[in-house]
């Protein structure tokens, strides 16, 4: 359907910088995409503002049931690089897509507190098998 969608895997966030900064991406020209799908579902060690400087988007996919043993995903820090990125217009909305519910996520891992979503502009999608 002629949409751009950006796979990040479990990749490093110095990783993907690096390789879009060799295709002269920047933050003057940065990759435009539709959706981006947050690396290794959604760690805060791969994810940076410099990353997010040089690309463009407003539709977030997180892949993840909340995580087991010592790891638990989304990271809070994550959502709030992307909700708060220094340089996001805040007029815009930004979607959040989960594959879980957010009662589901919840249950091992605290990604939101009351009203911080709708503060920040932001539509959650949870549940969501289908973009």
């Amino acid at each position: 359907e002629e949409k751009v969608y950006l796979m990040l895997g479990d990749v490093m966030a110095d990783d993907v910088y690096n390789y879009l900064t060799s295709k002269h991406y920047s933050e003057e020209k940065p990759l435009e995409v539709d959706f981006m799908k947050v690396a290794h579902h959604g760690s805060k060690y791969n994810i940076s503002n410099k990353l997010l400087d040089i690309i463009k988007c407003n539709n977030y996919i997180i892949s993840t049931n909340g995580g087991f043993g010592r790891s638990y995903h989304p990271d809070r820090e994550t959502i709030g690089k992307i909700l708060y990125h220094p340089k996001r217009d805040m007029e815009t909305t930004v979607h959040l897509y989960f594959n879980y519910t957010l009662d589901e996520i919840g249950k091992r891992t605290i990604i939101f507190n009351e009203g911080e979503f709708e503060q920040a502009n932001c539509v959650i999608h949870e549940n969501e098998l289908e973009l």
